[in-house]
């Protein structure tokens, strides 16, 4: 069994990663969510519209962390594995081809 990474490939999708997490950041419903509570004062919708934008916040904040950290992870994982090939193939005697 063999494994190959591809530095270059895991950085990317960590980056990708990190910009759907601050893209999902960046996101503040509360203005247009307020429309729903005034067009229907005291319905079960106006009740909804307010309890998503009270937990919004927290559940976006959360998640954006996770997904920040995520990325973060695949990276140092990935710097890891490329130095600990580096350190083997030194070990061994023979230049290492990296990809990357």
């Amino acid at each position: 069994m063999s494994l190959e990474m591809l530095k270059a490939e895991v950085d990317a999708a960590a980056q990708q990663i990190q910009a759907a997490a601050d893209g999902a950041g960046a996101t503040e419903p509360g203005s247009h969510l307020a429309g729903v509570a005034a067009a229907l004062p005291g319905s079960a919708s106006a009740g909804a519209a307010q309890a998503l934008v009270e937990s919004w916040d927290t559940t976006v904040s959360e998640w954006h962390r996770d997904a920040s950290g995520l990325a973060e992870r695949m990276s140092a994982a990935a710097e890891h594995l490329q130095a600990t090939d580096e350190v083997v193939a030194r070990g061994f005697g023979r230049p290492m081809e990296l990809a990357q």
